[in-house]
């Protein structure tokens, strides 16, 4: 279908749709309040096609593409493989690609702090925790999808990928949870500030609580996965 048969086919749908109101309206008996209603969508509507029109310069339409013959047809949103758009990767250098790999690992680790604290928004555990099935999905499908273009986009693909998984452990590491290196250092700082150790019996109690959270966390993360493969989520 060209340009010009969408065009056509947006304005013959319009007419229709206007004439079929024009008709019908009068006969139905519909509250004035629906009539309101009526008129403020169709407005949003035009005012939509029109701001889209000035600022993108571009007439947006959605059609049907029928075949007559088998009685078959399709509509909906589909990509102009016409105009491809690429994506270039900015060449730094040696030096360059040192201190870059440095700003994307500040990045990252901003990310794994916002990740956490969206675990204490009320999401859903399930789905926000991924236990190690999930990982290796998602490792296999970045593999999957960058070799298949060609070795070095896979490389840098799964490297990156391997890069947040390894700084998001660092930062998981370092929380101020029992049996984690962050609960140490917390231990650490409590014993310098008061100037007294923890008693063994108490540093007991409080690992195994650490290690009961990261238990459950962990059993979290295992029901995810199976929501994610066996129950359709995927």
């Amino acid at each position: 279908v060209s340009k010009l048969g969408a065009r056509l086919d947006t304005i013959a749908d319009f007419v229709f749709v206007v004439v079929c109101m024009i008709k019908l309206l009068p006969i139905l008996s519909i509250p004035a309040w629906l009539y309101g209603w009526i008129g403020i969508i169709a407005l949003i509507k035009v005012i939509n096609i029109i701001s889209g029109f000035a600022v993108q310069k571009m007439f947006i339409a959605v059609h049907s593409e029928m075949n007559k013959e088998q009685g078959t047809g399709k509509i909906g949103v589909a990509a102009d493989i016409e105009n491809v758009l690429e994506k270039q990767t900015p060449h730094y250098g040696f030096f360059g690609s040192i201190g870059q790999g440095f700003l994307d690992a500040f990045e990252y680790v901003g990310l794994t702090l916002k990740s956490i604290g969206i675990l204490f928004k009320g999401v859903d555990l399930k789905n926000a925790v991924g236990g190690p099935a999930r990982v290796t999905d998602m490792l296999g499908s970045v593999a999957q999808e960058g070799f298949a273009q060609d070795f070095k986009t896979g490389f840098i693909n799964l490297a990156d990928l391997m890069a947040i998984i390894s700084i998001s452990l660092f930062i998981m590491n370092l929380l101020p949870v029992p049996v984690l290196d962050g609960g140490l250092i917390l231990i650490a700082i409590i014993e310098a500030v008061s100037r007294r150790k923890v008693p063994p019996k108490v540093q007991y109690y409080i690992q195994f609580i650490g290690f009961a959270f990261i238990a459950v966390l962990f059993i979290i993360g295992l029901i995810g996965d199976i929501n994610y493969f066996v129950m359709g989520a995927k």
